[in-house]
């Protein structure tokens, strides 16, 4: 029996501790049988990559296709992504890796047995296609249209791109988890370890927490390490110790932005959420200057994932940790 914290960050064991999408779920499983290529997007820390990895869980269990999986929080260069592409490649199709030696002949070679050793069936999945450096995107690309998709192999993707440099036979966007669906999971988990918490307060959590995933796993997973029953002081608290404990990630995250986008970054932190950037009121009352630099501003922000747009068209502070860190700040 699974002894572990059920309140997993950016990783996946079983099914009965991913929460909902189902329909997506059964979506992707039937583009998959249809040998459709697919596109999974969403905003970042939607969960794309646990969702993938439930569903490939599933398609093992269901058949013996073959899987080759590529993760690119975990790729370096152009370098380690052959490295890693064809060691997985070789594991999963059981054929003879030559990449050891350091040249075009081996890569080849390696090259070669991989595509005689596809008997069946092969499904390439590159989780976190979001490549910063554009010389690196590019090798890794012309790798992948001539290695893969121009041979005719079944290929899934996920990014936090809205749109990426191949053509894909579908795309399947991740909105937000139910949030009674959510909340319902959440209260059995602590249930099942013996750990008391109310409806409001597992409510009070997602709001606190705009119900980011991300954010609420966080909370959750350390809420669940107390071992003790749950009111809203010990959410309180826990949210001050994580604040406290990530208060060098904040400083990094604000060193790394130009004065004008801290600003605006700011002025969102305390504004919660909204949707009225460029408006006259706004502007003003933040001292924002014009229209346009906040639009700039706005459009850098969004790319470094520090702040999101949802579905109804508002923005708000992605990690909730860091906007409560924003807010406390402001008051010093």
């Amino acid at each position: 029996m699974l002894n572990d914290n059920p309140f997993l960050l950016n990783t996946y064991i079983k099914p009965k501790y991913f929460c909902g999408r189902e329909n997506e779920t059964n979506l992707l499983l039937n583009f998959i049988e249809k040998n459709k290529s697919t596109f999974i997007k969403g905003e970042k820390g939607i969960g794309k990559s646990t969702f993938l990895l439930s569903t490939l869980y599933k398609l093992k269990k269901k058949n013996k296709n073959n899987l080759i999986l590529i993760d690119f929080k975990k790729v370096l260069d152009y370098s380690n992504f052959l490295d890693q592409f064809i060691k997985n490649a070789s594991k999963a199709l059981n054929f003879n890796n030559e990449i050891d030696l350091p040249n075009d002949k081996s890569l080849n070679l390696s090259l070669s047995n991989l595509h005689k050793a596809i008997k069946e069936k092969t499904i390439f999945a590159f989780d976190n296609f979001d490549i910063d450096d554009k010389r690196t995107r590019n090798k890794i690309e012309d790798f992948i249209e001539k290695e893969i998709i121009t041979k005719g192999y079944l290929y899934i993707f996920t990014s936090n791109s809205h749109k990426l440099a191949f053509n894909f036979d579908k795309e399947l966007s991740l909105e937000e988890i139910d949030t009674k669906e959510y909340k319902n999971f959440i209260k059995k988990h602590f249930k099942t370890s013996n750990i008391k918490i109310k409806s409001k307060t597992i409510k009070y959590i997602q709001e606190i927490c705009k119900n980011d995933i991300t954010s609420i796993q966080k909370l959750c997973f350390r809420l669940w390490e107390n071992k003790k029953n749950i009111d809203t002081n010990l959410v309180n608290k826990t949210i001050e110790d994580i604040i406290i404990e990530h208060e060098s990630d904040y400083l990094t995250v604000k060193n790394l932005l130009s004065l004008y986008q801290w600003k605006l970054l700011t002025a969102i932190a305390r504004k919660d959420i909204t949707d009225q950037f460029t408006s006259s009121n706004f502007i003003k009352k933040y001292s924002l200057n014009a229209p346009s630099s906040v639009k700039t501003a706005t459009n850098a922000l969004l790319e470094k994932g520090i702040i999101i747009k949802n579905s109804n068209g508002n923005y708000f502070v992605k990690d909730t940790f860091l906007q409560l860190w924003i807010k406390e700040t402001l008051k010093n």
